[in-house]
């Protein structure tokens, strides 16, 4: 623990590691100045991709949004090494995550504006590094597992290309898209207000209202296949007041790609609980979508 700290000038005085990362680990770090968190990623995540990450934050936290800082080493680098593996250094954000118990009007509405603001400070700025995108070109690569899908999803599958299509014709604002914010990713204080949005992992560059449309499902949708559309409205008028309109096709077919995509990601982990493709949350949620009903729910609720 102090060779990883001390590039950044730091000395760990205890650590403790933190539950809940799927795939990097997290450390709480004790030091004279306060805690900070240790974040070391997998072997696999090459320095380019971390510096992307690390980039974004620290324009972010410049421009006053709620993230986690990142702090520099000594020599200035956002992005150390040791033994094969990238790691960095954070601020440590007090607080909780949020639970789907605690979704509220109030929060729906503050997250609709931070994903707002969060796309205005990132406007024409460039990120240092690279990061894969994770838009309709990587789900084209993922198709054998949309094949696993049989019965009343076929209708996901059939819509697939179509969706693809649309989104590779149209001229969609490109820019960071963290694409992970739900509110397991959202950290509260103990009156449940934001406190700060975290994990930016995931964040690559493509289509924008990918964020939105990731952050109107988790406050609206209750399970896989219920939602709520009028708090869905409150997301997206707070991002609306602060961005302007958001073309309701745009978003609704965002919304089902989105979905194809998680599912792509967790499938495996359905899968090694024993369970068929179709019973994936992601699954189930797109062909809720999918559903005329559903489409016909939505789009009215956006006229109201």
């Amino acid at each position: 623990m102090k060779r990883l700290c001390e590039p950044y000038g730091l000395v760990p005085e205890g650590f403790s590691v933190l539950s809940g990362g799927l795939i990097n680990t997290n450390v709480k770090v004790e030091t004279a100045e306060g805690p900070v968190l240790l974040r070391i990623y997998i072997s696999e995540r090459t320095c380019e991709q971390v510096e992307f990450e690390m980039s974004v934050l620290k324009q972010l936290h410049e421009q006053g949004l709620p993230v986690q800082r990142p702090r520099s080493t000594v020599n200035g680098a956002l992005v150390s090494s040791d033994s094969g593996r990238h790691h960095v250094v954070l601020d440590f954000v007090p607080g909780t995550a949020m639970d789907d118990e605690d979704l509220d009007d109030r929060m729906a509405a503050d997250i609709g504006r931070f994903v707002a603001h969060m796309h205005e400070a990132l406007d024409g700025f460039v990120p240092r590094g690279s990061r894969p995108s994770a838009d309709t070109a990587f789900i084209d690569t993922q198709l054998d597992s949309l094949a696993e899908l049989e019965g009343g999803y076929r209708g996901v599958q059939n819509l697939w290309p179509a969706i693809r299509d649309y989104f590779n014709s149209r001229d969609v604002a490109q820019g960071v898209v963290h694409a992970d914010i739900y509110p397991g990713n959202i950290i509260v204080d103990e009156t449940n207000r934001l406190r700060a949005v975290i994990d930016f992992d995931d964040c690559y560059w493509g289509t924008q209202v990918f964020d939105l449309a990731i952050v109107t499902m988790a406050f609206s949708f209750i399970g896989a296949c219920g939602h709520d559309w009028r708090r869905a409205g409150l997301v997206l008028g707070a991002y609306e007041a602060v961005r302007g309109p958001i073309d309701s096709q745009d978003l609704y077919l965002s919304m089902i790609l989105n979905c194809v995509r998680f599912y792509v990601y967790t499938l495996p982990l359905t899968r090694a609980e024993g369970r068929e493709a179709i019973e994936n949350p992601f699954a189930r949620r797109a062909a809720h979508l999918v559903d005329a009903t559903t489409r016909t729910e939505f789009f009215t609720s956006r006229e109201l």
